[in-house]
């Protein structure tokens, strides 16, 4: 929520999607790209690092492959909701993590372990039938 309203509401959000869509006509309208670039590259440092903070509390170790699972289902929930907006991430997101919760209870014991291939042929569908998201309005694909 925060960062959606940076994003839409501050001047410097407005720059940063600004910079995002259009490098060049950013510039070329006075927006100092090159520092909001610079802004949004510390930005997702520091909330990288306080999601590492609270995952490393919460695990108590570090390792290798600290953090690949939660990624992954991160990036699939943000596909599933839509990459376009922020609440489409954050809804599928959600989502994921809902049909994570419901699978780990309602599956057999053996076959637990399988719930996040579950949760990819939940991506496969969206991709096949909403290539561009769930809460995203369009197909997202151009017909030629």
């Amino acid at each position: 929520l925060g960062l959606h309203l940076f994003l839409t509401r501050t001047s410097m959000g407005l720059q940063l999607k600004a910079a995002a869509a259009d490098f060049r006509t950013a510039r070329l309208v006075g927006i100092p790209a090159g520092r909001v670039i610079a802004l949004s590259f510390a930005l997702s440092g520091i909330l990288a690092a306080a999601v590492a903070f609270v995952l490393t509390v919460q695990s108590g170790a570090v390792g290798p492959t600290f953090g690949v699972q939660i990624t992954i289902l991160a990036l699939v929930g943000a596909v599933i909701g839509g990459i376009d907006k922020i609440s489409g991430s954050l809804a599928g997101g959600f989502l994921v993590g809902f049909v994570t919760s419901l699978l780990a209870t309602w599956l057999p014991q053996e076959m637990s372990n399988f719930k996040d291939a579950y949760v990819f042929v939940l991506v496969i569908g969206v991709l096949l039938f909403r290539p561009s998201g769930l809460l995203i309005k369009g197909r997202g694909v151009a017909r030629t």
